[in-house]
């Protein structure tokens, strides 16, 4: 068994009073030729010996062997992710300490991009104590989870977590541009590539003298920028941040700034 042996022998030509089972420092009487001997470790070889008892005397021990069973082995003590960039991450783990041979590992993990509904999973077996996941996009949330192998099959498994870096966001598409009041009023949709989170949107608004930069957070798609000159040609873009610096600007759009142009949005432009 896993954490038993069943030790027999043949009698003697005289029998005993009674046997002496010793294995380790545990010594067992026994009047039988058999005994099952518990509570020992897993994966282990112990001697056992066994002697025969008479009224004035005993017998030479004799010596035989016996290993346990292999156990299904614990989880691993932890897991942990280094090295993360945005696209990959290193996973590694620490198995427990058991006297079982652990011979290979269950790794399966599942992936979440956190600005869009891309998710996935995988699934890959690795005799080692390291393994790179490759090709994930910026800003996801990745689980692993570790499972031990020994002869008696897969143990439970532990679990651990990270995400990857952000990464600069894609160009933003600008929807709509509308001049009234001397005032340019300019919305527009997120970068389809948003490789985090977004903080701030920058709407440039430029002519060949001067340009007005109005910056504001992340969560809003629309801005006015007053206080224009009437009949003048304006190029718009705007462009996102992440943590990790701002985009590319959208296309450039220009505007000329008259009542031809009033409550005009870019399609008509």
């Amino acid at each position: 068994g896993v954490t038993s042996l069943t030790v027999s022998w043949d009698p003697p030509d005289e029998p005993p009073l009674y046997y002496t089972v010793t294995v380790g420092s545990d010594t067992q009487v026994i009047y039988g030729t058999s005994v099952i001997i518990n509570n020992l470790q897993p994966c282990t070889a112990y001697i056992i010996s066994v002697v025969s008892v008479y009224q004035d005397e005993e017998s030479l021990p004799t010596y035989s062997s016996g290993k346990t069973l292999d156990s299904v082995p614990p989880p691993p003590q932890s897991c942990w992710f280094d090295d993360i960039t945005s696209t990959a991450m290193m996973l590694y783990w620490q198995d427990a300490d058991i006297n079982c041979a652990i011979t290979n590992h269950n790794i399966s993990w599942s992936w979440d991009v956190l600005w869009s509904d891309e998710a996935g999973s995988g699934v890959d077996t690795n005799t080692g104590y390291h393994m790179r996941l490759r090709d994930l996009s910026p800003y996801t949330n990745v689980t692993a989870e570790v499972a031990s192998y020994t002869d008696a099959g897969y143990g439970p498994s532990t679990s651990c977590w990270n995400v990857t870096s952000q990464e600069i966001p894609g160009p933003v598409v600008i929807t709509n541009i509308t001049w009234s009041d001397q005032s340019l009023y300019v919305t527009w949709s997120p970068p389809e590539e948003e490789n985090g989170v977004i903080l701030e949107y920058s709407i440039n608004i430029m002519n060949e003298d001067d340009t007005e930069l109005v910056t504001v957070d992340g969560t809003t798609n629309e801005a006015a920028i007053t206080d224009l000159q009437q009949c003048v040609s304006y190029d718009v873009t705007v462009e996102a941040a992440t943590e990790a610096g701002w985009g590319p600007p959208s296309d450039v759009y220009n505007i000329f700034t008259n009542e031809m142009y009033k409550n005009k949005n870019i399609q008509d432009v």
